[in-house]
């Protein structure tokens, strides 16, 4: 009588650990699951992040570009009223 109650209890209680080992199993399934859906997403918005700041890149260097570009033509435009200005003030050389 006791051997057959503990051997009922040992089989309630393996049974109890194996739903328990199932029920785990499918949670780490779920989990990884859920895991593998962040990562996408997340190398997903890396990859419109670099994007767009190649994109940005691309604009501020043409930028860039463009501001140097009107800094030289100021300069050499002041230069050359700034020689316009002078050989107006130079006195013309002596003539014989």
């Amino acid at each position: 009588m006791w051997t057959q109650k503990a051997a009922a209890e040992r089989q309630e209680i393996v049974a109890a650990f194996e739903r328990l080992r199932r029920f785990l199993e499918e949670q780490e399934r779920l989990v990884l699951a859920e895991l593998g859906e962040v990562e996408s997403s997340i190398e997903k918005s890396q990859g419109e992040t670099v994007t767009q700041l190649s994109e940005e890149i691309s604009h501020l260097t043409n930028l860039i570009r463009e501001l140097e570009g009107k800094c030289q033509q100021a300069a050499s435009d002041l230069l050359q009223d700034m020689r316009s200005t002078l050989s107006r003030y130079v006195a013309p050389p002596d003539s014989p």
